[in-house]
C-alpha cells in the first residue's frame, strides 16, 4: 500500500462514498456500452470460482479463446495485492466472505507458498533460471528468490491447466508486465513463452502497450534498502499464443 507522509495524512480528507459511487456509475456505463456493442447476439455467461492452477469445473479441450492478465508477481516482492484487496473487502463488508478469508488472502494468491530455505529449480524456463541465479549471487536474497520462484511455479501450473482446457488451434492472450526484483529484470513475457512451448503453445506475436490506468507508484524499492528506488513498470506486453495440435 502507498505510504503517505505523516503531514499529508493530516490533510487527507477524501470523500470516499462519493468517489466510490462515481467510479461505480462510470463502470456501469461502460458495461452498458459493451452490451450495446455486442448487439442481439445470444450469449450465456457463467462465473466459475476456480483455482487457476486446476480449473476443475472447466472440461478439457472445450475453450476457444482465453484472455487473461495474471498478477505481475507475488504480493511480497511486487504489488501488495492482499493489502490492496483487503481494505476494499473490509470496507464493503460483504456477507459471504469471512474475516479470516480476507486477512488470509496473500496465502491463497499465486506465490503464496514460501520457500524460506531454498528450492530445487524445476521449471520450464531458462530465462527465469538465469535471473534467479543472478538474484542468488547475494546470499541475503535467498528468501526473496524463494518468493519469486514460488510465484512462477504457480504461474506455470496455471499455464498448464489453461492449455489443457483449450481446444487445438485455440488462442490465448496474456497481458503481462516485466518487474524488477533485487535490480534483476524478470522478463515474464519471455518466461511465459518458454513455459508455454513445453505445454504445446506456439508464440504468434507480442504487442507492447503503455499501462493505461496505473495504480502502482511510479517508483519502488526492489532491494528493500532505504533510499534505493527504481522506476516501476510503465508498459505491458500482450502475448498471443496458439495451442498446436497434439
Amino acid at each position: 500500500m502507498y505510504r503517505m507522509p505523516a503531514e499529508k495524512v493530516k490533510e487527507f480528507r477524501p470523500d470516499v462514498k462519493n468517489e466510490f459511487f462515481s467510479i461505480l456509475a462510470n463502470n456501469i456505463e461502460k458495461m452498458k456500452e459493451f452490451t450495446d456493442r455486442c448487439g442481439d447476439k445470444a450469449t450465456e455467461v457463467y462465473v466459475l470460482n476456480n483455482d487457476a492452477r486446476e480449473l476443475n469445473d472447466v472440461p478439457d479441450n472445450t475453450v476457444d479463446i482465453v484472455v487473461t492478465s495474471p498478477p505481475y508477481g507475488d504480493s511480497r516482492t511486487t504489488v501488495a495485492y492482499g493489502e490492496f484487496s483487503r481494505v476494499s473487502l473490509q470496507w464493503m463488508d460483504l456477507e459471504n466472505i469471512e474475516p479470516a478469508d480476507i486477512t488470509g488472502i496473500d496465502k491463497s494468491l499465486m506465490g503464496g507458498d514460501k520457500y524460506r530455505k531454498g528450492f530445487d529449480y524445476n521449471l520450464k524456463s531458462d530465462t527465469l533460471k538465469k535471473s534467479l541465479t543472478k538474484i542468488l549471487e547475494d546470499p541475503k536474497s535467498l528468501e526473496r528468490a524463494g518468493d519469486v520462484y514460488s510465484f512462477y511455479e504457480d504461474l506455470e501450473k496455471s499455464i498448464e491447466a489453461i492449455t489443457r482446457k483449450c481446444k487445438d488451434n485455440s488462442y490465448q492472450f496474456w497481458v503481462v508486465g516485466n518487474r524488477t526484483v533485487k535490480n534483476e529484470n524478470l522478463k515474464t513475457s519471455e518466461i511465459i513463452i518458454e513455459m508455454g512451448e513445453h505445454f504445446g503453445l506456439k508464440h504468434v506475436h507480442t504487442i507492447a502497450r503503455n499501462i493505461p490506468n496505473k495504480v502502482m507508484p511510479s517508483l519502488n524499492s526492489p532491494t528493500n534498502e532505504a533510499g534505493k528506488k527504481v522506476t516501476t513498470m510503465t508498459n505491458e506486453h500482450i502475448l498471443v499464443l496458439r495451442k498446436e495440435k497434439a
